[in-house]
């Protein structure tokens, strides 16, 4: 995954540990965002570009304008959805709704992660933002459907004569998608929340940030509940 954090931290003269110890996010695991090596969370992303003053878009290299843009109702709710068919989703099967920054909510959606295959970079019970309008590139991680209800993230490996879909736990086997696959890339993840963190202060950043989303709404997120 493709960010700015490198260049952020080497134009505030911090180096990893310093970073490490500012934002309280593992030194190793800062190094391996830089390298494009490990993926940030909707956590970090949040600590870190309110950290450096920037925009989340501009840390993800997704816009140059480095500035937020102040708007009202800008976390959107954000359907949670655990199954697909023939790469479809249907709104009335969410279990919930998380919230998130982005523009348009409907190119959205959650998908809860019910299995082990991506880890360690995904785990059980981990929330995956999907953009449902971006077109996969080599090695972006993708939302994948079939013609049953299952659903699963893959990470995407295209060459001039197969496509690849692979998952980050080696004790799963890798998909290797023929031209009649019943296997239907619906959306490239941008994100993810895991509710189950241990860091007390990403714990304390969400926790504020769900509080000024609940006081513009009025609205309390299902999975409080």
């Amino acid at each position: 995954m493709k960010t700015r954090l490198k260049e952020l931290r080497k134009r505030n003269n911090l180096s990893l540990r310093e970073l490490d110890e500012k934002v309280n996010i593992n030194y190793s695991q800062l190094a391996r965002i830089e390298r494009g090596e490990s993926f940030l969370s909707q956590q970090h992303i949040k600590v870190l570009s309110e950290f450096f003053g920037v925009s989340s878009d501009y840390l993800l290299c997704l816009s140059d304008n480095e500035k937020f843009v102040l708007k009202e109702n800008t976390f959107k709710p954000i359907p949670i959805i655990t199954s697909l068919v023939n790469g479809k989703f249907n709104l009335k099967d969410s279990i919930g709704y998380l919230t998130a920054d982005v523009d348009i909510k409907e190119n959205y959606i959650y998908f809860k992660i019910d299995d082990d295959s991506m880890s360690p970079t995904f785990y059980d019970g981990d929330y995956v933002l999907i953009n449902l309008k971006k077109e996969p590139e080599n090695n972006d991680l993708v939302l994948v459907g079939t013609i049953d209800k299952n659903a699963f993230i893959r990470r995407y490996r295209k060459t001039n004569n197969e496509l690849m879909l692979l998952p980050d736990n080696n004790l799963y086997d890798p998909l290797i998608v023929k031209n009649n696959s019943t296997i239907i890339i619906t959306g490239v993840v941008y994100g993810f929340y895991r509710p189950h963190l241990r860091n007390e202060q990403i714990k304390w950043y969400y926790k504020k940030l769900i509080l000024l989303i609940n006081k513009k709404s009025g609205n309390y997120p299902d999975f409080f509940t």
